[in-house]
């Protein structure tokens, strides 16, 4: 018996499906691990069925997207992640991103003042378009500063009063539906 005979007679035992001589033998001995290096990978993506596929030991999931030629649209989830090394009987799933909640964008709020309640305008207490100053216009709805100095001045050329809503058309900026939208809350004395 040569020095390897004995190999011969192990890797019969030992080995069954495999057969090597010489130098693969030794090799089989130090790293077993090598006769079987074939992993059993499930590869599942929406819409097909899973697919099984066979990798080497030491390969990666991208390895295994790479070898398929599995593409991968961009913001879809890949669980494990592309670097993680392949195990035997291991699951890559491919999943579509989760749909997005549509943002609500805040408005931009007017910033609220504080003022006495009796000054406030109300559907309960009207302003009155004829002894009103420029604050208490400006708190109505839809009139600045602005505006306000414009009825002021409207009001002064008018004489000092005010009839009816309709005395307040052609003031720049004041239109129809800001004019309407008015009429709850003033009065004409």
């Amino acid at each position: 018996m040569d020095g390897l005979g004995f190999l011969s007679h192990i890797e019969g035992v030992l080995f069954p499906e495999v057969l090597v001589s010489g130098w693969s033998v030794l090799l089989v001995l130090l790293a077993p691990h090598l006769l079987d290096a074939r992993l059993h990978v499930t590869l599942e993506t929406p819409g097909r069925s899973p697919r099984l596929v066979q990798e080497i030991q030491g390969a990666r999931v991208q390895d295994v997207l790479r070898r398929t030629r599995t593409h991968v649209p961009p913001g879809w989830r890949i669980e494990p992640p592309l670097a993680a090394a392949l195990r035997d009987g291991m699951a890559i799933r491919l999943s579509p991103p989760a749909p997005r909640r549509p943002t609500k964008v805040p408005r931009p709020r007017r910033a609220v003042r504080s003022f006495s309640r009796s000054s406030s305008p109300s559907p309960l207490s009207p302003v009155d378009l004829n002894h009103a100053d420029a604050a208490a216009l400006d708190r109505l709805p839809g009139i600045g500063p602005s505006l306000a100095r414009a009825i002021l001045e409207r009001r002064r050329a008018r004489g000092g009063s005010f009839r009816s809503l309709a005395d307040l058309e052609g003031i720049k900026g004041l239109g129809p539906r800001r004019i309407e939208r008015l009429g709850p809350l003033v009065r004409f004395r």
